[in-house]
């Protein structure tokens, strides 16, 4: 939705909504629009000030294509505090030619000073609409049955998903090394370097919290996870982990979480190693009371 806000923006024809003929609309399209600017978070799976200001800076131009520019920030949550007071003063003194689109997967994580000044807009849901897409999803790609519990509340990350393909791949070596003990911290690190540190947390956890449904069969929606998860990657029937281990991973993961939401300038790539390792030692540790 985040997309189409920004094409819109900057559409030239302005009875649409976007036409997705004009000039503008084309140059969005192939991602060569001089005024439609993006800020991604870094290797480090945080947007710092330094990215910000480099869009800033760019901005104090006149527009090129449009009559205005458009800033896009993905995942405005993982902003530092430093970043996020940089974009409030932006705020606070805007500039007439610019539009900023924040996107969040997380909304409680930004500043309230922030959203008090934004325009919030959330896509509605269509429970019957919901069901259909997630049936054409497991007719067309049967791989990715195990969105359908993943990603229920964010049908539009979905499509990304499937495009993408390296969604399968992190989950097959995210649930390998929850059900498996023989597995190593560093090389799975290293075999998910390339992903997002959120992303991969995020995997974790709704991996680890199907096991322990399943363990405590509580949640119908988690444990049918965790059968398509153990179906779709040929995991054998046993846990490998005890319901104790299970909520000591689950801690960590959210402390991890919640650092890299911090404003601790930490690589997400340590985090990730260390926390795989803290994950390895439990799963090798004894309940003691």
């Amino acid at each position: 939705m985040s997309q189409e806000i920004t094409t819109a923006l900057l559409c030239l024809h302005k009875e649409k909504v976007s036409c997705g003929e004009c000039r503008s609309c084309v140059m969005i399209k192939h991602g060569t629009h001089p005024d439609r600017l993006s800020v991604q978070a870094d290797e480090g799976s945080l947007i710092k000030i330094d990215q910000l200001r480099e869009v800033i800076k760019k901005v104090e131009n006149s527009p090129k294509v449009s009559k205005h520019h458009v800033v896009y920030i993905e995942r405005c949550e993982t902003m530092t505090t430093q970043c996020a007071n940089a974009l409030l003063k932006t705020l606070e003194e805007p500039k007439i030619s610019m539009f900023i689109v924040l996107q969040c997967n997380e909304e409680s994580k930004i500043l309230p000073t922030i959203l008090s000044r934004c325009f919030i807009e959330k896509p509605q849901i269509n429970r019957d609409q919901l069901q259909k897409f997630f049936s054409k999803i497991e007719q067309l790609h049967p791989h990715y049955k195990f969105l359908k519990y993943t990603h229920c509340e964010q049908p539009l990350l979905v499509d990304d998903f499937v495009k993408d393909k390296r969604t399968y791949e992190l989950y097959k070596t995210v649930a390998q090394s929850l059900w498996q003990r023989n597995w190593q911290p560093i090389h799975v690190s290293e075999s998910l370097k390339s992903y997002q540190a959120h992303d991969i947390i995020d995997c974790y956890t709704n991996c680890l919290t199907s096991m322990l449904a399943k363990k405590s069969n509580i949640s119908e929606r988690e444990t049918k996870l965790f059968d398509v998860i153990q179906d779709e990657f040929e995991l054998d029937d046993s846990l490998k982990i005890s319901a104790w281990q299970g909520f000591k991973i689950l801690n960590t993961l959210i402390d991890t979480k919640s650092t890299l939401s911090s404003t601790v300038v930490a690589t997400g790539s340590y985090l990730l190693e260390r926390t795989l390792i803290d994950i390895w030692n439990i799963q090798r540790s004894t309940h003691s009371q």
